[in-house]
């Protein structure tokens, strides 16, 4: 038996994601941060490598379980009921966790005005 957290295990679940998604590119699932969002994120006190450690997070740990949706194709605010569901089905620590949620942040489009 494959360790789930066996570099293996990340890999084979990355590849199925991709191709369940219908082979989307990665940049398509989860752009890389612009400029804009390290800026952003920097303000708030986040640094940009645990954007990047949020991006892997997000590739590899919610790919292991699920085909991942485009981290664009929802917004900051309708990513928080999702993240706050499956948090507690995930082996993610506090640190992770918080990784990817300033990822999602940085990247998944602002909520419309009121």
């Amino acid at each position: 038996m494959v360790h789930p957290n066996s570099r293996f295990s990340r890999a084979a679940g990355f590849a199925a994601a991709l191709l369940i998604a219908g082979c989307a590119s990665v940049s398509d699932l989860a752009p890389e941060p612009d400029p804009a969002a390290v800026a952003r994120a920097g303000a708030g006190g986040v640094d940009a490598s645990d954007l990047v450690a949020g991006r892997r997070i997000y590739l590899t740990d919610c790919a292991r379980c699920h085909a991942p949706v485009a981290v664009t194709s929802l917004t900051r605010g309708q990513w928080n009921p999702v993240l706050d569901r499956m948090a507690p089905l995930t082996r993610l620590d506090a640190e992770k966790d918080a990784q990817l949620r300033s990822y999602i942040e940085a990247v998944a489009p602002a909520d419309p005005p009121d």
